[in-house]
């Protein structure tokens, strides 16, 4: 049985997320005061394994990639990476456990996924992403 939830998030995302820059995701969600408007840290646990978003806006992304049963190559091509680092050539989604595409489970994991994509439907758009805000936040 998947687990679905949200938390808030207290202080700046950078502190939540080691994850930075990676192309074709959107960015964290960023509160421009956060007593007022606090931001969440969304949760998805399934299969023993627990995923952490950032922004709702990240999760059909990783749906859309676990929804595929058969996935073309990982790697981005060098004109994507953006002049970036080196290991962003792969999204993060895709160094996961190599047991969450095992046919049974990756079918739990896009039913889970789904299953958060309506619950946490209302905080889409809610705030507004780091990659929107600028790289100053």
């Amino acid at each position: 049985m998947a687990r679905v939830w949200k938390e808030v998030r207290i202080g700046h995302w950078s502190q939540h997320f080691d994850l930075h820059g990676y192309h074709g995701l959107p960015g964290h969600d960023v509160s421009p005061d956060e007593k007022l408007l606090p931001a969440y840290t969304y949760f998805v646990r399934v299969c023993g394994f627990t995923f952490r978003f950032g922004s709702v806006a990240q999760i059909p992304s990783v749906l859309e990639y676990y929804s595929q049963k058969i996935r073309q190559s990982s790697r981005l091509a060098p004109s994507d990476w953006l002049k970036a680092e080196h290991d962003v050539a792969q999204r993060w989604f895709e160094r996961l456990p190599a047991y969450l595409l095992e046919e049974p489970k990756r079918l739990l994991v896009v039913k889970a996924l789904q299953k958060a994509v309506k619950e946490f439907d209302a905080d889409l758009c809610r705030l507004p992403t780091q990659d929107i805000l600028g790289p100053n936040l």
